[in-house]
């Protein structure tokens, strides 16, 4: 893996930690998803290769954060209740699914971007 990658790596953890805290310390939905989407199409434009990895590591970061909130003993601002008839893994893997969307979009973008035509 290239240096470049592992620092797109990098960025994801970041990223991830920060959609992290932003999910534990609101009560709206808005700005995390907010975060997912940018966060993502940035590192899928920066590290299209890895775009996936990427795409799952910041997916992955808020079911991680309540994860985490409960072995640090961390309360949430509010307490994540799926809608409808989702249970919390369909919900984590709907997260992860949006995530790497984003990425692929943004890598997307980056091979049009560069391409001679």
């Amino acid at each position: 893996m290239p240096v470049f990658g592992v620092s797109c790596l990098a960025l994801a953890l970041l990223g991830g930690a920060l959609i992290g805290y932003v999910e534990l310390h609101t009560t709206e939905v808005t700005p995390t998803v907010a975060l997912i989407v940018l966060i993502g199409v940035l590192l899928g434009f920066g590290s299209r290769r890895y775009f996936w990895l990427c795409g799952v590591i910041v997916g992955a970061s808020v079911p991680l954060a309540y994860v985490a909130a409960a072995l640090f003993g961390i309360t949430p601002v509010e307490r994540p209740q799926p809608a409808g008839e989702l249970t919390y893994v369909e919900v984590g893997a709907f997260t992860i699914a949006v995530a790497v969307i984003a990425s692929a979009s943004g890598a997307a973008i980056a091979r049009f971007a560069s391409s001679d035509g």
